[in-house]
């Protein structure tokens, strides 16, 4: 073999050891060490599938200019946006089950267009699997540290947690006081760093619950009518 093959091969066999080092951690920085993903256990096998197939499409994709996030869980996944809201580039992000720390594992994919706005809606999963208050506000802080730092430009809309019927998974507590807490915490972030709260709890609790004609049936997701407020609450935003 002459020189220059030698050295075409070598050339060669570095060049595929780099791709194969970026492949490694590229699957153990999404699907290993995600926190979206780390429960194996039987019952969370189809929220994990969901999560995956949701998070491999939307990186798949195309970035559009001026697009309109709503970034959130399933109470965000479940409503299809762009039906009432057909001038605008609205996309939904919202994934059903997520967490906070699934939502900041998956951020780049939302921020690498600079969206003109996010509505984020996130953290209620985070007490229904019995999280504490001041942790999942922790980390609700940092995402919107993340989103700041990674998309400056971009208008961020930080929405209340909503009014849930469900209890803690593992201690049985009942999230009101919780909810409410972080709502108002938030709410004062807000003021504070001159980022738009949006209230949506406020018209959809009754005697510290979900409104009967806002709930879907579960105690957590909504209603036709629900969604139907949500947009109320929004709709300004969206079209500004």
């Amino acid at each position: 073999m002459n020189k220059k093959l030698t050295w075409l091969l070598v050339i060669s066999l570095a060049l595929n050891g780099v791709l194969l080092v970026y492949a490694g951690r590229h699957f153990y920085y999404r699907f290993v060490n995600n926190p979206a993903v780390e429960s194996t256990r039987p019952a969370d096998r189809p929220k994990l599938s969901h999560f995956m197939g949701k998070d491999d499409v939307f990186q798949a994709l195309p970035d559009d200019s001026n697009e309109v996030i709503m970034l959130g869980n399933s109470l965000t996944d479940h409503f299809e946006w762009h039906e009432l809201f057909p001038g605008v580039n609205i996309k939904n992000r919202g994934i059903h089950a997520d967490q906070i720390q699934s939502v900041k594992a998956r951020i780049d994919e939302v921020i690498r267009s600079k969206p003109k706005a996010i509505f984020l809606e996130i953290g209620i999963n985070d007490l229904i699997k019995g999280r504490d208050k001041d942790s999942v506000l922790s980390d609700y802080l940092g995402l919107v540290n993340v989103i700041r730092s990674g998309s400056g430009k971009t208008q961020l809309f930080i929405q209340s947690l909503l009014p849930t019927n469900r209890k803690s998974e593992t201690t049985g507590a009942d999230l009101t006081e919780s909810v409410k807490y972080i709502n108002e915490q938030l709410k004062d972030y807000c003021r504070k760093n001159q980022f738009v709260f949006i209230d949506l709890y406020a018209g959809m609790v009754e005697n510290g619950f979900l409104k009967k004609e806002f709930d879907s049936g579960d105690g957590l997701h909504l209603s036709g009518k629900g969604y139907l407020y949500w947009i109320s609450q929004i709709e300004s935003y969206v079209l500004k």
